[in-house]
């Protein structure tokens, strides 16, 4: 369902909010092909966005790209992405036992 209400919505006029969307959805239904067309739209839309950064390394751990994913999150992060919602998102389940998602994700001590 999800997919069908973004990509009616990318019909009408294309933000890359609704591809984000589509691209995670169509990944968790296992079309790569289409969850990377997606993020790759996203991404040549505005790859200076945290949110729409880390959509797209949503769409890699969810297909199986951990580097993919992993040099996104870290952009995702430095481009102001909170680090809880990283920490939190079940999506990134795939990563989490990976020393980089590991390094990513630690607080750093004041």
């Amino acid at each position: 369902r999800a997919v069908d209400l973004a990509t009616a919505e990318l019909r009408k006029q294309f933000d890359t909010t609704n591809a984000g969307i589509a691209g995670k959805s169509e990944a968790k239904l296992g079309r790569k092909a289409e969850a990377e067309r997606w993020a790759t739209q996203a991404w040549e839309a505005n790859d200076k966005e945290a949110g729409v950064v880390y959509k797209v390394a949503v769409v890699y751990a969810l297909t199986g790209q951990p580097a993919k994913a992993h040099d996104k999150l870290e952009l995702a992060v430095k481009l102001g992405k909170p680090l809880w919602e990283v920490q939190a998102d079940p999506d990134l389940k795939s990563l989490r036992n990976d020393p980089r998602f590991k390094n990513l994700t630690v607080k750093p001590v004041r």
